[in-house]
């Protein structure tokens, strides 16, 4: 404060400063009140598993794999406290239980997306133009390689490993998929395929389909075999996408019943 200011000068500084640390006290209780009450709430969410489409496999066990896809999907729940899934032999329902969340259309995506992932090729005329369908999209085949002498599509079903990378300058984040044995060879195969090292404007694109939709178009630019990287996505696209990674797909659909806050 300058030597020459007035009384009336320093107090209205001094009271200026007060404000703003009054402000900001207030401003940090209600950030402290928000967060300590949200750990007192908890999330719980019941589901009716459709067991129309059993096949082979019996209603037991359609239902144990229903429960550990989804309580692989909230245990990696981001910012989760605690989570609790349950049901009963016999019954078609399960419940969840999330301690600290209060958001249901998220929790509701990240449990009831099926979560089939799979990679397709572009599919290109003989003079390397892309084909377009008759609403003028692209279009696109399944991308396969060969396993002991039998033609298999790459998917996203055995994954060793998967991490998600957030770009601080474009805001935001990628997955980083780590393959295992098998499908990296698929990997290698189909890229060595898509990729032109005499013209990098030839090289063709690989598509990433999560339940029949295009999520990400890849440029190949190299032979690549034990990663793929996914990019542009953001930060709650990568990390459902890597839960359902993860977890692998529900094997049949499973429905929201009701959605209820509680108090711990």
């Amino acid at each position: 404060m300058p030597e020459n200011a007035t009384g009336n000068e320093r107090i209205n500084a001094i009271t200026s400063v007060f404000r703003i640390v009054l402000i900001i006290g207030i401003l940090f209780g209600l950030l402290i009140l928000n967060v300590s009450c949200s750990k007192h709430v908890t999330l719980n969410l019941e589901y009716q598993v459709d067991l129309s489409q059993l096949g082979n496999k019996s209603t037991e066990q359609i239902m144990s794999e229903v429960f550990d896809v989804i309580t692989s999907r909230v245990s990696d729940y981001h910012f989760i406290l605690g989570a609790g899934t349950s049901y009963s032999s016999g019954s078609n329902i399960i419940y969840v239980h999330l301690y600290g969340i209060t958001d249901v259309d998220s929790a509701n995506k990240l449990i009831t997306t099926r979560g089939w992932i799979d990679f397709r090729e572009m599919v290109y005329d003989s003079y390397g133009n892309p084909v377009l369908d008759a609403n003028g999209n692209y279009t696109w085949q399944p991308a396969k390689g060969v396993i002991n002498c039998q033609a298999e599509q790459l998917t996203g079903q055995y994954v060793k490993d998967v991490t998600v990378v957030i770009d601080q300058h474009s805001d935001t984040a990628a997955i980083v998929i780590d393959f295992n044995t098998e499908e990296a060879i698929l990997l290698e195969q189909i890229t060595k395929r898509l990729f032109v090292s005499t013209n990098p404007r030839l090289d063709k694109s690989l598509g990433v389909f999560l339940d029949g939709q295009l999520i990400s178009s890849l440029k190949v630019n190299a032979v690549v075999s034990d990663e793929c990287r996914i990019s542009g996505l953001s930060l709650e696209e990568a990390r459902n996408l890597k839960s359902w990674l993860k977890s692998g797909p529900l094997p049949v659909p499973v429905n929201l019943v009701s959605s209820t806050l509680s108090d711990d």
